[in-house]
């Protein structure tokens, strides 16, 4: 099974992704080069970037005669706008499944993101906190997260925060939300070819280095699959032994 990537910015014209076909399709090609078979398409849905389905709809068809990997519609949600998505949810919905990707950007309080989850589950739907790690007020808080997690949330967490030589905040939080068990998917939250490229060949390596293949599988084929035909993923947690020994072994190259 290739890799299944829930978030990503491909689409042409948009949002702060590509500006033209001729740069989503070079996208798309390095997505495919790096093993993704499936990619869902995640426009900002922000007070930057306003809700817009038909654009997006418009700039998938110019889309049409790329490359693989296959390309699905969703939004990256911004709790901001979210009282107006959930009007009518199913455009924004990550390729007409019942997940909606909530935007977690680092400033965004921690009782914001919780609200989102709960007005999302109150709608019918399952929230995924996107990129996690980077936020300041949640990702600390294993307590919080779990709390979400209970109540219905999915955790994504982003394919650079593995990169070999990555230990800034962001990486080091995205290990131990990881291992603390609280992870459900890996996803590059990929902008282009070269600002924000996906790196999920790198993660590939490093996930199954550091925590074994089961665990990588989950993270980047197996519980996206699973999001997307509508079943629950379960975290993997990875045994203490191997992940101490992994990134020591990530770490040292």
């Amino acid at each position: 099974m290739g890799i299944v990537d829930l978030h990503a910015h491909v689409l042409p014209g948009v949002d702060d992704g590509p500006a033209d076909a001729d740069a989503a399709t070079a996208l798309l090609a390095v997505l495919a080069a790096e093993g993704v078979e499936r990619v869902v398409a995640t426009p900002h849905v922000s007070p930057r970037h306003p809700p817009a389905p038909a654009a997006a709809e418009t700039a998938l068809a110019a889309l049409a005669v790329a490359p693989p990997p296959a390309v699905a519609l969703g939004a990256e949600v911004h709790p901001a706008l979210l009282a107006t998505v959930l009007r009518d949810p199913h455009p924004y919905c990550l390729a007409g499944s019942d997940v909606l990707l909530v935007e977690a950007e680092p400033a965004i309080m921690a009782e914001v993101l919780e609200d989102a989850v709960e007005a999302v589950v109150h709608a019918g739907l399952r929230p995924m906190l996107a990129h996690l790690e980077r936020s300041r007020a949640l990702a600390p808080r294993h307590d919080r997260v779990a709390t979400l997690v209970a109540r219905g949330a999915l955790v994504q967490v982003t394919a650079h925060a593995f990169a070999p030589g990555r230990a800034g905040t962001s990486a080091h939080a995205a290990r131990r939300l990881l291992e603390a068990g609280l992870v459900h998917v890996v996803a590059s939250d990929a902008h282009g070819t070269d600002r924000r490229r996906p790196h999920l060949a790198e993660a590939d390596a490093a996930l199954r280095a550091s925590y074994g293949e089961q665990v990588c599988d989950g993270l980047l084929r197996e519980n996206p699959a699973l999001v997307l035909s509508g079943g629950m993923p379960t975290p993997p947690r990875p045994a203490a032994r191997r992940r101490l020994l992994g990134i020591w072994r990530v770490g040292r190259r």
